[in-house]
């Protein structure tokens, strides 16, 4: 399982520095375009979702979150076999950096 624990939104605000705010933009993403090219990509595996206000402002709901969600990645794991695991491993890593053509949008 991979974890990103940080993508620029919405609501991530622009850049302030007096000055070089006309010159510096926040990259501002839609997290569910964001989330629909990384999964097509093979890049990541699930999004959790954070609670209201984001996580930095509510750490138990996150934990709670996070717990549910990696008890569950585990579950899923341990009903495969560890030759199974490797060889799905062992793909996933010897498949970066392919090119692949994926379609736009």
């Amino acid at each position: 399982m991979r974890c990103d624990l940080h993508v620029h939104s919405f609501a991530s605000g622009m850049f302030t520095a007096p000055g070089l705010n006309r010159f510096v933009r926040e990259s501002y993403n839609d997290p569910a375009e964001v989330y629909a090219r990384l999964k097509q990509l093979g890049l990541i595996d699930k999004v959790v979702n954070e609670p209201l206000g984001g996580a930095h402002r509510d750490h138990a709901a996150i934990m709670v979150t996070l717990k549910k969600a990696l008890t569950e990645a585990l579950r899923q794991l341990q009903e495969q076999s560890i030759e199974a695991l490797l060889e799905a491993r062992e793909d996933k890593i010897l498949a970066y950096g392919r090119f692949k053509e994926i379609p736009a949008g």
